[in-house]
């Protein structure tokens, strides 16, 4: 085992894993139909549209990790405003494809010591989960 791959950084480790999840997400979001957009699996799911939107806006998430404390998906108890469904695949593509870069970079530049401090999602204040920075990017 060579020393570079003995002592890799957190970020060298992820960054693979990202990749690959990030490709294969990718390929789904390629896959959805653009004429079914206004489609829902069920009567109480959101559109095949505004589910393909929110597949694009995940990764934004791993900056939010990596430079927040905390996340409240209810802060001052209001659930946050839901982004608007993209209305085209080109359109989801683009908004993932932005959002993967910026994870990317936001990986890249996070140091062990930072991968390591608590994280913690909350709704209204009120903790749900407090993990490590670098599980919350790998679950």
């Amino acid at each position: 085992m060579s020393t570079r791959a003995a002592h890799a950084s957190l970020s060298e480790m992820l960054l693979p894993e990202f990749d690959v999840e990030m490709a294969l997400s990718r390929k789904a979001l390629e896959r959805v139909p653009e004429d079914r957009f206004d489609w829902k699996p069920h009567a109480k799911s959101p559109t095949l549209g505004w589910l393909a939107t929110f597949l694009a806006v995940l990764p934004s998430w791993t900056v939010a990790t990596l430079k927040q404390d905390a996340l409240d998906l209810a802060p001052q108890g209001k659930p946050q405003q839901p982004l608007p469904p993209k209305t085209t695949r080109r359109e989801v593509l683009e908004l993932f494809d932005r959002n993967v870069a910026d994870a990317r970079v936001a990986i890249a530049a996070t140091s062990d010591q930072s991968f390591a401090q608590p994280w913690t999602l909350l709704q209204a204040g009120k903790p749900l989960l407090t993990r490590a920075r670098s599980e919350v990017l790998r679950s």
